[in-house]
């Protein structure tokens, strides 16, 4: 098992080795089933890691028990995710604002297939893929007016993600909003 910072590491050492365009200062996204990892570096030698309590099956357990999620459920969710990043994450109160984002793990990488409108997940495709954050919101408002035995049917969504797509998405475009990142690199 590894722990929260090994996983951030091991989470940056994979988004540098496929996406070449990675410049610094810079931050990595890993938003996982039990946690999200934040990966900061303002140049190559100079990183830091950090593993939030922000995992989707969490998040989506505690606040989103209405299949299409009620409004409330949407906000109570947004309030509690911006409490944890604004009392927790040591990166936000470090870093600047506008800084180069890239994303990684299954929210990330299924939000950017939905984007392209994949029927049929493709690694070469998704890897590199500039997801817009006009295009995240676009695609949670979409989600959200769907019950999940629906939002199955979206092109992009594999089945099994349905129902923690939308908390992994509400916590990618606050993340999003907070450092100014208009799009992130996909890995």
């Amino acid at each position: 098992v590894l722990s929260g910072c090994q996983e951030a590491f091991l989470a940056s050492r994979g988004v540098e080795a496929v996406i070449s365009r990675i410049s610094h200062p810079r931050l990595i996204i890993d938003i996982g089933g039990g946690s999200t990892e934040l990966i900061y570096s303002r140049k190559k030698s100079e990183i830091l890691y950090e593993s939030l309590p922000l995992g989707v099956i969490g998040l989506t357990e505690q606040y989103l028990k209405n299949d299409p999620p009620q409004e409330s459920e949407i906000n109570s969710l947004n309030d509690k995710i911006n409490v944890i990043l604004r009392s927790e994450s040591g990166i936000i109160k470090q870093t600047g604002k506008k800084i180069q984002c890239s994303g990684t793990a299954g929210t990330v990488t299924t939000l950017a297939a939905m984007d392209m409108g994949l029927t049929e997940y493709d690694p070469e495709k998704i890897n590199g893929y500039t997801l817009g954050m006009d295009a995240v919101d676009k695609l949670l408002r979409r989600m959200t007016c769907l019950p999940s035995s629906e939002r199955v049917f979206l092109p992009g969504l594999e089945n099994g993600r349905e129902v923690v797509i939308i908390a992994g998405t509400v916590l990618l475009l606050e993340l999003m909003k907070i450092f100014q990142c208009q799009f992130i690199y996909v890995s």
